[in-house]
């Protein structure tokens, strides 16, 4: 890390290498981005993530009203992203998720803007691949996460192939 700056509680620095490994098995390889830290927000600016599964870009933002709020992350902490031609994996989603084994096999390209928490995630602009064939281009809304049977899912669509 270099650049960083400590105003008042948050921290402003440049990340132009840290990787890590969580105790779950998730792995980031490859972290760089300009971060912004503090105690009700973590900000990646510039974000280039990679994982062994996946290729993240862009920008990431998460908003919560404390450290706490990560014992809860599927209801308290809401997540902005801005995403261009991201490469996602299901499998590392489903180490958050856990509701997603029967496909986590899949690896979707994203392109648009993702808000709000686990539960109550919401999909703007999106241009989405899966394999080679299927493409979704739309909004959507889903609710309900990570307990799929009672998840509720709308697409408005523009495009589907």
């Amino acid at each position: 890390m270099n650049n960083t700056k400590l105003i008042g509680d948050t921290i402003f620095t440049t990340i132009d290498q840290l990787s890590a490994k969580e105790q779950s098995g998730f792995e980031v390889t490859h972290l760089s981005a300009n971060a912004i830290l503090s105690q009700t927000k973590m900000e990646f600016k510039q974000l280039d993530l990679i994982t062994p599964n996946s290729n993240i870009k862009d920008y990431y933002a998460m908003e919560f009203q404390g450290f706490g709020s990560f014992k809860d992350y599927v209801h308290q902490v809401r997540m902005i992203g801005d995403f261009t031609k991201s490469k996602v994996s299901i499998k590392d989603i489903n180490y958050f998720a856990h509701a997603l084994d029967k496909i986590e096999h899949n690896t979707v390209t994203l392109t648009g803007t993702v808000s709000g928490t686990v539960d109550n995630l919401k999909g703007r602009n999106i241009l989405m691949d899966l394999g080679r064939r299927s493409r979704f281009e739309g909004d959507f809304d889903i609710k309900g996460l990570p307990d799929f049977k009672e998840t509720f899912i709308v697409f408005e669509m523009n495009r589907l192939t």
